[in-house]
Order: structure tokens, then sequence, then C-alpha cells
């Protein structure tokens, strides 16, 4: 981090001769570059929490044979890089094949390099989050047949490139009966035929599944529509013709015997 300054003399006190500069790491005055424009490259520590930390400049003066000095000072804060997770917490259960808003927030500098970009790292997928002090980023759950812990990391990187973290663990549970199409918050056209397709997990079962149902419903309509097929099914929906965007709700409902299962979701249906 580069620390500029200035220094002047008086009238008949000669000229500044040199400046010196410390950074408060119990190392004394080292020379700055220039005299009454005058610079140093600060290598900026690094603290575990934000530390207030004196900065001096010196400036020499006067005849080479009788050199003075005057010392200037003043206090700035080191920051730390930080990145958090908001949300989802620690231990949380996410649930397979659906798409999830995670939150976090991020401040801060790393030797003297400003807050940039914010990552994230989960499973096998590495993207940007929106935004750095606040940040957001969607990202869906695989679809799986067994329940799966998931490090979830959020990374703070600076204009540097340095990087700090902070990771959780989620659980990503596998869904018994699943929605794979659309997926949740589609856009679909309106008055058209739209082929819904999923699946069932027969282990997640305790006799063999029967039959998938789905309801759909929308404004106060609800439709029910049967499902061809169980460990991989599809049913047809005529969407509805509309004017403006609506919300449809679109609930899967697997009857295994006495047991059901179900899965929602939901999709905007456009004019």
């Amino acid at each position: 981090f580069q620390v500029r300054g200035g220094s002047t003399v008086g009238s008949g006190e000669g000229s500044v001769t040199l400046v010196q500069f410390d950074s408060g790491d119990g190392n004394g005055f080292t020379n700055a570059q220039g005299t009454n424009a005058w610079s140093f490259m600060w290598d900026v520590p690094r603290f575990t929490t934000d530390t207030p930390v004196v900065l001096r400049a010196k400036a020499w003066y006067g005849p080479l044979d009788s050199l003075e000095a005057v010392i200037t000072s003043i206090t700035v804060t080191v920051t730390q890089l930080a990145v958090t997770i908001t949300t989802p917490a620690d231990g949380a259960d996410l649930r397979g094949n659906r798409l999830f808003t995670f939150t976090g927030t991020a401040a801060g500098v790393l030797g003297g390099a400003a807050l940039d970009t914010v990552f994230i790292d989960i499973g096998d997928d590495h993207f940007p989050a929106s935004g750095t002090t606040n940040w957001t980023a969607k990202w869906t759950a695989p679809l799986s047949d067994t329940d799966t812990p998931l490090t979830l990391t959020a990374i703070a990187r600076t204009t540097e490139g340095e990087t700090v973290t902070t990771s959780i663990i989620v659980n990503v549970i596998a869904p018994a009966i699943a929605i794979t199409d659309p997926v949740q918050d589609d856009l679909v056209d309106g008055d058209i035929d739209l082929t819904i397709t999923g699946i069932t997990v027969a282990d997640l079962f305790p006799v063999p599944v029967e039959s998938v149902e789905l309801n759909v419903a929308w404004d106060d309509t609800t439709v029910i529509l049967p499902a061809t097929g169980t460990d991989n099914w599809t049913a047809d929906w005529r969407t509805p013709a509309v004017t403006e965007n609506i919300r449809a709700t679109i609930i899967a409902i697997a009857t295994a015997g006495a047991d059901t299962k179900s899965d929602t979701m939901s999709v905007i249906v456009k004019p």
C-alpha cells in the first residue's frame, strides 16, 4: 500500500534533505522516496482483528552539518478481510433438486488490497456471488438417491487476488419423489401443452410405488393430473391462457400402499 505525503520548511531554514517513514512494526524509521512530495510502499500487516497502527513520518532539514528533524504521526486502523455465510445455517437440510439462495456479508481489506469479489464453492460447483458487502448466490441442489453432506464455502477475494474463506456443512436430502422438469420459478408459456417429468426413488418407500398424481393450482383453479409411469413419470398439463404473469403450484404425490410422499414447486405462466 503506497503511503504518500509532503514536506516543506520555512524561509531561511534550508531545504528538506530526507524523509523517513515508520510503519509501527518496531523496526524504526526507513527512508522514503522523495522529499517535498514523498511516498513509501507499506507492507500492510495482517492481524486477527481490526488493529490500530501509528504511522510516523520524519523530515530532516537544514544545513548538512546541523540537520534537524520534525515528526508527524497519524493513527490508522488496519481492517481485516472477512466473509460470512448468513443463510443457510450450519447443518441445514437442503432438499435435492431445489433452487436455494445463499446469503452473506464480506468486508475489509487484506494486505492493503480492497475487497473485490465473493465466490461460492459447494460440491462440484464454483461460481461468483452477486454483490460483495451483502452478497447472494443461487444454487440448485443435486438430485441423489441418498442424503449427502456437502461443504459450502464462501471465498472473499481482494483486488490483488488474495483470499479468505469461511465454510459450513449442509445436508442435501434425497427426495422420495421429485419433479425434474420444469424447475422452480421457470417461465412457461400460457395456453400450451406442457409435459411435467419426474422420478421416484424406490428405496425410500416401504413398498413399490403404485401411482403418481399431480395437483396443479393457480388463482382459484386446481386440476388433477394422473401421471404415466412411477420410477420415471410424466404428466401433461395444458397451461392456462393468461393476460399477465401468474404463479402456478405443482404438487406431485406418489402413493405406495398406505404411504404417500410429495414434492412441491411452482412455475410462472406468462402470456
